[in-house]
């Protein structure tokens, strides 16, 4: 989503996505960069940074790590 440049959201993006597991609620990989934590990624319960470079290579990394977390075959 487009929102306005700013310290928190310096790319003008907020961006959340994210795969759980639909019975448990588990969050089982996800990327987001809600304020004030920025851009990273959950796997599971834990959380690393994330650089950001375009929609386009958030949306292959997404998959990327669904694919290499063993949730797509």
């Amino acid at each position: 989503m487009k929102v306005p440049t700013s310290k928190h959201y310096p790319e003008g993006r907020k961006f959340s996505l994210f795969l759980v597991d639909r019975v448990s609620g588990e969050v089982l990989v996800g990327f987001d960069n809600h304020k004030p934590k920025g851009p990273h990624i959950h796997r599971g319960a834990c959380e690393e940074p994330y650089e950001y470079s375009g929609e386009g290579v958030l949306i292959e990394d997404f998959w990327r790590l669904v694919k290499e977390e063993g949730f797509l075959i």
